[in-house]
């Protein structure tokens, strides 16, 4: 009965060349997965991966399935410097993976729609992912696409298909890990599984409609956030932020933690890489002069920080006040300057929030375009020769 739903199905991908949302009533969603080209690098993935994830998607369910497109692994292998059989080589990696793509129940596009701004628990233990619905699209962690086909039934579930893969800021590690892996011997997948490499992807926008080709020619790097989607988890996950990163990380190991815990409440100022970018130009330094600087660093981290949630408009309300800083070196607190003009809210005069309110699990977070620098800092590059005592 199985071979004969399998043989049926096969006929219908041969004669329309894509599967439909019609077409999968009867068959679960591995089966679906299975003989779907565009799934066909994720099927070959879950016959990776350990077998429960395989057993998972073909039992009772209900089950919610984001499906990541062939190219959807190219993208994450390329992003980590790998190539794709180097990823299909951790069986570890992949399961964890693949089980951050299963949700328990069965959860429709208009029910994700409806979860925006909403935490999603998948079935990986412990890490959640976020929904966001801008400028019309649906997205995972804000940055990943659910794109046509969408709402795809099967017998124990639904499936969604996604741009790009997601991860938890618990696997960062192993995925920089890929780039220094053996080049590995590719496992084979079995014979009864598709080897067509199509790949097909949305026309733009949340309703639905025909697919059309994708060119695999572009690779994109994808953002990426953490379980819980903590400020830190923010910053470590996101490339335009693996300055602020490095940072944290070398520097102010005591930040990255105070902005990882769970129970915290903080308003987060992050200075993307070309922000710190103008700082060491104009101070005629490098990252690796700047992380010589410990004190400095954790001063100017924590002048980016402010105690309590604070919303982009909460901030516009502070026009012409002060915003006080977490940062006190012991002989006073520094505060930012807050100045709102037409629709823009700059800070200390000449930095300006480029994107706001980026929620997180413990805060929000406001992306800046210029580096906050408090005072007893740049006293010290004063002193140090660095910084002209009329610069702003």
């Amino acid at each position: 009965m199985v071979m004969r739903r399998f043989i049926g199905l096969i006929i219908l991908i041969l004669s329309l060349g894509v599967v439909s949302t019609t077409a999968q009533v009867g068959n679960t969603i591995a089966e679906i997965v299975a003989f779907t080209p565009r799934y066909s690098t994720l099927w070959q993935a879950v016959q990776l991966a350990d077998p429960i994830v395989e057993e998972t998607l073909s039992e009772d369910g209900p089950l919610t399935l984001l499906a990541p497109t062939n190219q959807a692994f190219i993208n994450l292998a390329a992003a980590f410097d790998a190539d794709l059989d180097t990823l299909l080589a951790d069986r570890d990696l992949l399961t964890q993976l693949l089980l951050y793509h299963i949700v328990d129940g069965r959860v429709t596009y208009q029910d994700l729609v409806e979860q925006d701004g909403q935490l999603i628990n998948p079935l990986l233990p412990d890490t959640a992912f976020r929904v966001s619905v801008q400028n019309g699209e649906l997205r995972l962690n804000d940055v990943v696409r659910v794109v046509n086909p969408y709402d795809l039934q099967a017998t124990n579930g639904i499936i969604h298909t996604v741009r790009d893969m997601i991860y938890p800021f618990e696997l960062q590690a192993q995925l920089e890990a890929l780039a220094d892996a053996p080049s590995p011997t590719r496992t084979p997948t079995p014979s009864d599984s598709t080897d067509d490499n199509s790949d097909t992807n949305d026309t733009d926008g949340m309703g639905g409609g025909s697919t059309q080709a994708f060119d695999r020619s572009e690779v994109e790097t994808v953002a990426t956030f953490p379980s819980q989607l903590t400020l830190a988890g923010r910053i470590f996950g996101d490339p335009r932020y693996s300055t602020l990163a490095l940072i944290l990380e070398e520097a102010a190991p005591d930040y990255a933690r105070a902005l990882n815990a769970p129970d915290a409440a903080l308003t987060l100022f992050a200075p993307t890489n070309g922000a710190f970018d103008n700082l060491f130009y104009t101070l005629g330094i490098d990252l690796d002069n700047a992380l010589d600087n410990p004190e400095l660093l954790n001063w100017i981290i924590a002048y980016h920080v402010v105690d309590g949630v604070l919303t982009a408009e909460e901030i516009a309300d502070f026009d012409g006040d002060t915003l006080q800083t977490i940062f006190d070196n012991g002989d006073f607190v520094e505060s930012i300057r807050v100045a709102v003009v037409g629709r823009r809210i700059t800070l200390n005069e000449v930095v300006q929030i480029k994107s706001s309110d980026l929620g997180a699990t413990n805060g929000i977070m406001h992306s800046v375009d210029n580096v906050l620098i408090p005072q007893a800092a740049i006293d010290a590059l004063i002193e140090a020769g660095l910084w002209e005592a009329d610069e702003p």
